[in-house]
């Protein structure tokens, strides 16, 4: 697709879709935020208790996982962006990889969160 086609389609004016393409959509940028997922998971999984909450209902945690499940948000990054990619971006026609990483990388780290006030307020 050509900028000006993008332009056409997106209503966005030709230096933010450089900027957008140039920021979000390129395998490093998400490749560095992968990493740097991982390498958190990695340097928490130490503090983490046995069992980590990982579904919450109304305020309050309704199911756990094992500690090990930390690493399900950095591999589904990963299994999305650069293998599902393809697949959804035909089937929906709308690029909403960005936005479902978003929200990979904010449930990761809402977990971890919730799991530190959880130590902090118990000690």
């Amino acid at each position: 697709m050509t900028i000006k086609e993008t332009e056409q389609k997106t209503g966005l004016a030709r230096s933010h879709i450089r900027f957008y393409d140039f920021l979000w959509g390129k395998k490093i940028t998400w490749g560095i935020l992968i990493g740097v997922c991982f390498l958190v998971a990695v340097c928490s999984v130490g503090y983490l208790p046995a069992k980590i909450p990982i579904q919450w209902h109304n305020g309050a945690v309704s199911s756990f996982a094992d500690k090990k499940f930390i690493f399900a948000f950095p591999a589904a990054c990963i299994l999305i962006r650069y293998v599902l990619r393809p697949f959804l971006w035909r089937w929906l026609k709308i690029n909403i990889i960005d936005f479902i990483l978003i929200l990979l990388y904010s449930l990761g780290s809402y977990c971890l969160l919730y799991t530190k006030s959880q130590r902090k307020s118990n000690n």
